[in-house]
């Protein structure tokens, strides 16, 4: 029996081992060049990890801030702390803003399969990480950086250690510091961390599955301390306190605040929506998923309800019969994620990202299931390899449109050129650079391009609309994001464009391109 045991084992740990590796190159695979350029989000968190490194500030003067003033609504800091020793080691480049994300993508990867195994047992875990690593959204997610994609990354683990700790109270203290970084990660989750461990404890109190001792109050107290900065930021951005300003952190007072962004009033209509969109499974961003094969594969949202309703069923026996079971946690963390989802007013794909890995969970449940009421082991076996090969073809068909049509069309969402394009016109000798209007919301590429100091971002950028929860720079120096005026054009200024490339060759002003961008200018000034 043991040497059977022993056999299988080895077998899953190799099914593991195939999986990850292919997982990490797939994901590594020209990920610097596709999507090809760099997002106004990266941008920003890029240049807020850089100007900490070097300055001890924030863009906006503001010492080590629990929470970004950024773009004037904010912007959630986890990820460019984290971010911090890569532009030590890279400096400020793509490189140093997407590597992180990629490791935390595989990483979660690792604990998709160890949370899955802590849910229903090492076949459903094997089964998990396949749908997850061969998932669309998944990949997407993992091949650029915007912060707020580390909330899920860090919910699971959290999750998973929390497991840990009704094994063993220790892992309490683990799962209470990451439960409290997690909440750095993105804001939208402030409802769901306490909403789901509220939850789980009211479960495990019903359950006489938790013992109050030193492990348990510790935790409570770490979460407590950790989460407190925030609590003084919702006080401070609802003008009950001044903001806090030392020199070893900064709780600031935003421009405006996205308070109007999740409300319990938005509950049916963020319902609607949200159905909608797991319907559909695309948004009209085209970031985090394809029109083709959406964000899980279609035809998977029958496994997903299935699973789901499999999840409901564990959970509603598990109270009925007053026993304990890790699935019952799991479908309490599904229903706090899907309640949190429907509180948000717009949702697109990015926004309830913390809804996917559970929903991908629901997924291998579902498959799980049906699984498990085919009578006969051959056919049981056959079903089981059927699908995870369906997925891994599908996985495939994806990486040819990912890497051919969908690459294309992401170059124009990535800003491709714009970086290459204001070095270029920066070192020309010319008095003003007039910037695409495009752009206008989007300087976080000017900073980085040129390594503006906080201090030359402060004092030198003018807004069309200040102050506002987004917003749209007028100048910076001698940079200007006017609207162009091809009757009247700036015989002393260069211009980074995207379009118009003719209107300026007509009136022979020289031309260099960078990807989707070009700079025109008269003078000779290289």
């Amino acid at each position: 029996m043991d040497k059977i045991k022993k056999v299988i084992c080895k077998k899953n740990n190799i099914i593991f081992t195939i999986i990850i590796l292919l997982a990490i190159l797939s994901r590594c695979y020209e990920f610097l060049k596709v999507p090809n350029g760099i997002h106004q989000d990266e941008a920003y968190a890029l240049y807020e990890s850089w100007s900490l490194l070097n300055f001890g500030t924030d863009s906006w003067g503001y010492r080590y801030p629990v929470y970004f003033v950024s773009w004037g609504s904010g912007m959630n800091v986890l990820l460019s702390y984290i971010t911090i020793p890569f532009v030590k080691i890279f400096g400020l480049k793509l490189l140093s803003i997407r590597l992180p994300m990629l490791l935390f993508s595989i990483l979660c990867l690792v604990f998709v399969y160890l949370l899955g195994k802590k849910v229903k047992g090492e076949k459903f875990a094997l089964l998990t990480l396949i749908i997850v690593a061969f998932s669309p959204w998944h990949f997407m997610a993992s091949r650029w950086s915007i912060e707020s994609n580390l909330a899920p990354v860090f919910l699971i683990i959290s999750l998973y250690f929390l497991m840990k700790g009704f094994e063993n109270s220790k892992f309490y203290i683990i799962s209470s510091i990451l439960f409290g970084l997690t909440l750095y990660s993105y804001a939208t989750i402030w409802i769901l961390v306490p909403l789901c461990l509220i939850c789980i404890f009211i479960y495990l109190l019903y359950n006489k599955k938790i013992v109050f001792d030193k492990r348990i109050i510790t935790s409570i107290v770490i979460l407590f301390l950790i989460a407190l900065p925030l609590l003084l930021f919702l006080l401070v951005n609802n003008d009950l306190i001044r903001e806090v300003k030392m020199p070893w952190i900064s709780i600031p007072k935003l421009l405006v605040g996205r308070e109007n962004e999740i409300s319990f009033a938005s509950l049916f209509n963020g319902a609607k929506q949200l159905i909608k969109l797991l319907i559909f499974q695309v948004d009209d961003r085209l970031i985090d998923s394809t029109t083709h094969f959406g964000l899980y594969y279609h035809f998977s949202i029958i496994f997903i309800v299935i699973g789901f309703m499999s999840f409901i069923r564990s959970l509603v026996l598990s109270i009925k019969n007053r026993t304990f079971s890790n699935e019952a946690i799991f479908c309490i963390f599904i229903l706090s994620c899907l309640f949190n989802a429907c509180l948000i007013r717009v949702i697109v794909i990015v926004r309830v990202n913390f809804i996917h890995i559970p929903l991908l969970f629901c997924c291998a449940n579902g498959i799980y299931y049906i699984y498990g009421k085919i009578v006969n082991i051959n056919r049981k076996k056959l079903f089981l390899y059927l699908l995870s090969s369906i997925y891994i073809v599908l996985f495939i068909l994806f990486q040819v449109e990912y890497y051919t049509e969908t690459a294309k069309s992401l170059e124009r969402k990535f800003n491709y050129g714009a970086t290459e394009a204001i070095q270029f016109a920066n070192n020309l000798d010319v008095e003003r650079v007039h910037i695409d209007p495009e752009l206008v919301g989007k300087y976080s590429i000017l900073l980085c391009a040129l390594k503006v100091t906080p201090e030359e971002f402060i004092n030198d950028s003018k807004y069309f609309n200040y102050p506002a929860p987004y917003l749209y720079m007028e100048s910076m120096g001698k940079y200007q994001f006017y609207m162009i005026d091809y009757e009247y054009l700036d015989s002393d200024g260069a211009y980074v464009l995207s379009e118009g490339e003719n209107e300026f060759r007509n009136k022979g002003y020289n031309i260099k391109a960078f990807g989707n961008y070009f700079v025109a200018w008269r003078k000779e000034g290289l």
